[in-house]
């Protein structure tokens, strides 16, 4: 039996976690509302205008995917629904759901944690049809709900579950669709879909119907500009890499968008076409032909998107300040991992990690220390140095050096800090922003031959200082992603990434030498071998990383990173 089930939804299910679903007995006081397409001219209990209504959801009206066990089962699907996507509504007043198959036993939820109902109401099925079911009781959208599941279970041997096929892309609030399963044996299941990560993808057919706000039921557009990435200082002639997101918390499709910027005096627009974002879906958008003065002072920017009609125009605008210095160069943020294969927490740390990265693309450096509660078949000698002299405490996975600053950590005593705390991540876009903020006293660049034949890498690192750095040393190391080994958490072929498989230099560096225009070169030599431990070198996998830091052997809070550089072997 499982196996059937398991084969049906293999191309759903990404991740499952054990749920136990409340058995509820029909209420006799409460008998099932008919289902039907249509949505009705009056509302119970309270007055409100039809105009007025709002559908509220992710799955249009082109079903053709229907998801089933292949057996008589209790099923049922819901939707996450934040509550910016409520915009000012005050009630959800009914429901619209697709059904694909006669099913008997069905009601509509609302839940805020899918172990309890805030609201529930049994239905008549329509099958292979829209259904709407209007609420026997308005449920009221307090202010002090984050946001809903609402969605739908029933008795069925059918395909009852309606989808609507096509590109799902899963925001940055976390928003998916939810599946589950409950067989007439006694098994139960949930299984939590991202709906972005795997061969298949599509849209359940649920929907809320809300009222009590401003939308018409003409238009129903709203875009906003949320999660802007941009730095709050820079050096004069650097590039302004801004990114940020469109998410679409109307009901209409969103297919074109008009971006309008303006910086330094400087206006200019780009334009976004057939992007079929649906409700609640976004659309990332980076700017990058806008370079910063060539003189020092603060710059403004403005942001303002465009699209249909808008209801609530306040949320399509950003506005921001930049300080522009005449001195210094743009920073590259070395990430340090403690982590291990031991470690059952550290799979989920380093999602944690990429996705703060990710906000900030191409500006920060990860390595990977294997030596976090201790050892394993990746550590190398280096890493167990720096885990000693950095770790002022008892040692924990995984953690996190952020340019081996203090200013950075999220713990003040200690350079090494959390990365999380249980499920609550502490290393974020906003701990990464900040480190960013701060200007590099040097710049680093990278050239590097490699000779297949003899396995000889020849590296030379180069740059210029604003100011003398008496205390500085080049490092430069290898790492290699990509390497297939056991992680508690993970299996025996979990990905290892960014793992430090030598330095180049000393542990701690070889002492920065400047010219009298402030200006450097040096270069290293290292013949690769063919193994590091029990792992294959492979160079297509193969990072070079250069940054140049303090060392002060009598405390780690005088070590920081001034800069940081990495390129591909090859």
């Amino acid at each position: 039996m499982k196996t059937n089930f398991l084969k049906n939804l293999a191309m759903l299910v990404l991740s499952s976690i054990m749920f136990i679903f409340a058995s509820c007995e029909p209420d006799p006081t409460n008998p099932p509302t008919p289902g039907g397409d249509s949505i009705p001219d009056t509302i119970p209990t309270i007055n409100i205008d039809k105009s007025k209504l709002n559908l509220v959801g992710y799955c249009g009206n082109n079903i053709d995917v229907n998801i089933a066990t292949g057996q008589m089962a209790r099923m049922g699907g819901g939707t996450t629904l934040p509550k910016a996507l409520f915009g000012d509504s005050k009630y959800i007043v009914g429901a619209r759901v697709y059904i694909g198959a006669e099913a008997t036993d069905t009601k509509i939820f609302i839940s805020t944690d899918l172990q309890t109902y805030l609201y529930e109401q049994e239905f008549e099925v329509v099958p292979n049809a829209w259904n709407y079911v209007k609420f026997n009781t308005p449920f009221e959208l307090t202010d002090s709900l984050p946001g809903v599941y609402i969605g739908y279970i029933g008795m069925s041997d059918g395909a009852m579950l309606g989808m609507e096929s096509g590109e799902f892309q899963l925001n940055s609030q976390g928003m998916g669709m939810d599946i589950y399963y409950d067989s007439t044996e006694g098994d139960r299941w949930q299984f939590f879909t991202n709906v972005g990560g795997y061969g298949y993808q599509g849209k359940l057919g649920v929907q809320a119907v809300v009222a009590g706000g401003d939308y018409s039921a003409e238009t129903q557009n709203d875009i906003c500009i949320a999660n802007v990435r941009v730095d709050k200082k820079l050096p004069i002639n650097t590039l302004n890499n801004i990114k940020f997101d469109i998410f679409n918390y109307g009901v209409q499709t969103v297919n074109d968008i008009t971006i309008e910027y303006e910086y330094n005096g400087k206006k200019n627009s780009k334009s976004f076409n057939n992007l079929d974002l649906w409700i609640g879906m976004a659309y990332t958008i980076n700017l990058t032909d806008i370079t910063t003065p060539s003189a020092e002072g603060k710059y403004s920017l403005n942001i303002n998107a465009i699209s249909t009609t808008d209801q609530n125009p306040n949320d399509n605008t950003f506005a921001t300040e930049q300080e522009i210095y005449a001195s210094g160069f743009q920073r590259k943020v070395l990430l340090e991992k403690f982590t291990g294969q031991g470690c059952s927490a550290c799979p989920n740390g380093a999602e944690i990690i990429k996705t703060a990265r990710a906000a900030f693309e191409g500006r920060s450096i990860e390595v990977a220390h294997h030596d976090g509660f201790g050892a394993d078949a990746f550590t190398i000698e280096e890493s167990k140095e720096y885990a000693t002299f950095f770790y002022n405490q008892p040692k924990f996975a995984p953690a996190i050096m952020i340019d081996r600053n203090l200013a950075n950590s999220e713990n003040p005593e200690s350079v090494v800090g959390r990365v999380n705390d249980n499920a609550t991540p502490l290393f974020t876009e906003e701990v990464l922003a900040k480190a960013l903020e701060s200007i590099a006293p040097l710049n680093i660049n990278i050239a590097h031959t490699y000779d297949e034949t003899s396995r000889q890498l020849v590296v030379t690192v180069s740059g210029e200082a604003i100011h003398e750095l008496p205390t500085a040393r080049v490092n430069v190391w290898l790492t290699q992603s990509n390497i297939k080994a056991f992680q508690t958490k993970g299996g025996d072929d979990y990905s290892h990434n960014h793992a430090i498989r030598a330095s180049l230099t000393d542990t701690w560096g070889e002492p920065l030498v400047l010219t009298s225009e402030n200006k450097y070169e040096m270069t290293f030599r290292y013949e690769l071998p063919e193994k590091v431990g029990d792992f294959d070198i492979v160079i297509k996998d193969m990072e070079i990383v250069a940054f140049v830091a303090d060392y002060d052997a009598t405390s780690n809070f005088n070590c920081r990173v001034h800069n940081a550089e990495a390129v591909a072997l090859k």
